[in-house]
């Protein structure tokens, strides 16, 4: 398989659980991304901007212990910014 459909395709699946609830799979998805191109600029903006969804998931679970994990998570996906 092509490598950009298939991150293109994990991606997809990434957002979709982010939009229904599903944080954790979200973030496997999107380290399965990373792991083909962890440089794209597409994969790193859709990253972050489902980031947002997927600590809002928590945030409205009251699962903040969670958020501090992806956070870290997400600093060595994408750089400490």
């Amino acid at each position: 398989m092509d490598r950009a459909y298939e991150m293109v395709t994990i991606l997809l699946d990434a957002l979709a659980k982010a939009n229904m609830g599903d944080p954790e799979g979200a973030q496997r998805d999107f380290e399965r991304a990373f792991a083909i191109d962890g440089t794209d600029p597409y994969l790193r903006k859709t990253y972050e901007d489902a980031l947002l969804r997927i600590f809002d998931h928590y945030m409205e679970r009251g699962e903040t212990e969670k958020i501090e994990i992806l956070k870290e998570r997400s600093r060595r996906l994408l750089g400490d910014r």
